[in-house]
């Protein structure tokens, strides 16, 4: 099958600002306010895909979030790491949404519905 065709919800390939942080345990570290930034690859409604910036692993639960030049704010979610995998010169780390708030996640739909009506010829 090919891994297109496992997608329920449309990505958009754009570039924003990630802020993420490993949730490890239930009680916070000391650290649990530094946040790791990285550069947004993929985004849809499941999940997103970023570069790898620090050590983390498959498996670990991140909070998330994700700032676009064109939106004030920003839209935050919670997720697990499912995959990480090289490419040239960059290790990139694909996230499934676990937790997300209604209201970013609205926010996120129309985003990535006024990307795709752009990208069509």
């Amino acid at each position: 099958m090919d891994p297109s065709e496992r997608r329920r919800f449309p990505r958009a390939d754009l570039v924003f600002r990630v802020r993420y942080r490993s949730i490890r345990s239930a009680i916070p570290a000391p650290d649990a306010g530094q946040l790791s930034r990285a550069e947004g690859r993929d985004i849809s409604l499941g999940g997103v895909s970023f570069r790898r910036t620090d050590e983390i692993q498959a498996g670990e639960v991140l909070h998330m979030s994700f700032y676009f030049d064109e939106l004030p704010g920003e839209i935050s979610a919670v997720g697990r790491i499912v995959r990480i995998w090289d490419e040239p010169g960059e290790q990139l780390v694909a996230v499934r949404f676990t937790v997300i708030d209604p209201d970013d996640c609205s926010i996120l739909a129309t985003y990535i519905r006024q990307f795709e009506l752009q990208s069509e010829p």
